[in-house]
């Protein structure tokens, strides 16, 4: 196996996209200079590319955390893919059996040896791995003003996960909470541009910094860049209408904050900012993030958004125009995230003449570099002997501080709260929210939308299971607001109700994320409306607690 030397200097490598227009140079290593001499063209736009797992497990289903070499050697041995991304919550042991045996096949089927660097989406702990602490959403944490919390979060992430192979995580998210319909308020530390600064530069720097992982590093990832979080009609990956002004004042600093405590890489935003694709716009991805905010690292699309430019934003005639436009605007990365047509389409664009190898260069230099800083290529491979600290209850209770500190109260009329242990007999517990255990995880939690609610680990208690512990000379009971149809059914919850000394109902939304969580009416659902009303009938102290990703309105 031939090795390539460790950086010693540094060393330019000349970038330009099209012919006549420059782009920033880059700053590489002495390690990856010398890689780009040696590579052919195919491969340095193999480390361009990034695949999800479900190309190369053996289902096709995101949740398959099991390889299939025979669909992963052509991928590295024809095309050279530098990356792949993404899976569900398995065990520890599971990820690290797949993590090592991609890595040693991306390793000797690769003619230089380059280690492919794997994404996840750990948005709030370490949430694709099982048993693992997961903390209060970023807008929760948010509601505490306490960047510790930002801090414990990426430091319970990387504890979890850095020794299963996952080296770069997609978070956080630097969006501000400012649009209340858009779905993924919840994911922002909330409107303030302070506030989300200085969380997302705690979390940063612990996620990219934490020496207990060693030798591992890990890559954090910052998203969405940039006004993706205030689309004009509220729903997900849509037309934000934002004036220059407002981006450098409120959008840019969260992101700044991020870079300049040395964030290694961004994801952009998938959406349109007055009428022109952020993946297509070079003003945004080379003058404001390159020139302007001096950012080296990373620059990856999410989702298939290069194809988007054709199938949804239509702003280009097909993939490979979308192609051209993408990397010219300032793209490194395409997450295609299920074919290898980026790869064919970027190679023609260069044979044509529209995109040169120099500005091919860039990108894949910005990619190897990033696996340099991350040590990969001298620890590529996963570990086995610190498992133990997936699951501890240390970081469970660190999770626990965040969750209680950053509950926020709206109004406590005639001091219903706290409620006196010694006057409650008998509690009632009821709504949608009640018993739930998916609904407190809300969305990115073991899965994107979340899982069934029978796949939560049995120890985590639900509302209704905590207050019984919290109150354990009471009685306490919950009641099924609906029947076996799904018709509400409050006849029972208001006798029930007369008959208790307080009622808490728990109400709220089911786990959601992205466009399944579109919404243009932010009123609370009828039914859920009608159980409030029948428990306060009753006459006794009710305490409402609302369970859900962003604003809400309670009806008239």
């Amino acid at each position: 196996m031939q090795t390539i030397p460790a950086a010693t200097v540094a060393s330019n490598v000349a970038s330009s996209s099209v012919v006549g227009s420059a782009l920033p140079r880059a700053v590489v290593s002495e390690r990856v200079a010398a890689l780009l001499a040696q590579m052919t063209l195919e491969e340095k736009i193999g480390q361009m590319t990034q695949l999800a797992n479900t190309v190369i497990n053996t289902t096709g289903v995101q949740r398959d955390i099991t390889l299939d070499s025979a669909k992963l050697v052509p991928l590295i041995r024809e095309y050279h893919v530098g990356s792949f991304l993404n899976g569900e919550a398995v065990p520890a042991a599971q990820w690290v059996k797949y993590s090592a045996a991609l890595q040693r096949i991306a390793m000797r089927e690769s003619r230089l040896h380059i280690p492919i660097i794997y994404g996840i989406d750990h948005m709030h702990g370490a949430s694709y791995v099982s048993g693992t602490a997961i903390f209060p959403h970023n807008l929760n944490l948010g509601a505490s003003f306490n960047p510790e919390f930002a801090r414990q979060t990426a430091r319970a992430t990387v504890l979890e996960s850095a020794d299963l192979g996952h080296h770069w995580v997609f978070a956080p998210v630097l969006d501000l909470g400012v649009n209340t319909y858009w779905p993924r308020v919840y994911e922002t530390y909330g409107e303030d541009p302070l506030v989300a600064s200085v969380m997302g530069a705690a979390y940063v720097k612990e996620l990219q910094e934490n020496k207990e992982i060693a030798p591992y590093k890990v890559a954090g990832c910052g998203k969405h860049f940039l006004g993706y979080s205030d689309p004009r009609n509220g729903w997900d990956r849509t037309n934000a209408m934002i004036s220059d002004q407002r981006i450098q004042e409120f959008f840019r600093p969260s992101f700044q904050a991020a870079m300049d405590a040395g964030l290694k890489t961004i994801m952009i935003n998938s959406g349109l900012i007055n009428g022109e694709p952020v993946h297509a716009s070079k003003a945004i991805l080379t003058d404001l993030l390159r020139t302007q905010m001096g950012f080296k690292g990373v620059a990856v699309t999410d989702w298939e958004d290069i194809i988007r430019l054709v199938r949804v934003q239509k702003t280009a005639a097909n993939e490979k125009e979308a192609t051209f436009m993408a990397i010219d605007a300032g793209v490194d990365m395409a997450m295609t995230p299920y074919t290898t047509n980026f790869c064919r389409y970027v190679k023609e664009l260069v044979q044509e003449g529209r995109l040169t190898e120099e500005r091919i260069n860039l990108s894949a230099g910005r990619v190897l570099q990033l696996k340099d800083e991350l040590g990969l290529f001298e620890n590529p491979m996963p570990r086995t002997d610190r498992l133990n600290r997936v699951g501890d209850p240390a970081l469970k209770q660190l999770a626990l501080d965040a969750a209680r500190e950053s509950v926020v109260l709206l109004k406590n009329e005639n001091k219903t709260l706290p409620l006196a242990s010694a006057s409650v007999k008998r509690l009632l517990v009821v709504g949608p929210s009640a018993d739930s255990r998916a609904n407190l995880a809300g969305g990115w939690t073991l899965a994107w939308q979340g899982r069934p609610e029978a796949e939560y680990p049995k120890e985590v208690l639900t509302i209704y299971a905590a207050l019984k512990k919290e109150f354990p000379g009471a009685q306490v009971e919950t009641i099924p607001y609906q029947n076996a149809a799904g018709k509400l059914s409050l006849a029972g919850i208001a006798t029930a109700a007369r008959k208790a000394d307080a009622v808490i109902v728990a109400i709220g939304e089911r786990p959601y994320t992205e466009g399944l969580g579109n919404t243009s009416d932010l009123t609370l659902p009828e039914e859920q409306q009608q159980l409030v009303r029948t428990a306060q009938a009753g006459g006794k102290p009710t305490v409402v607690v609302v369970i859900g990703g962003g604003p809400v309105l309670s009806g008239p």
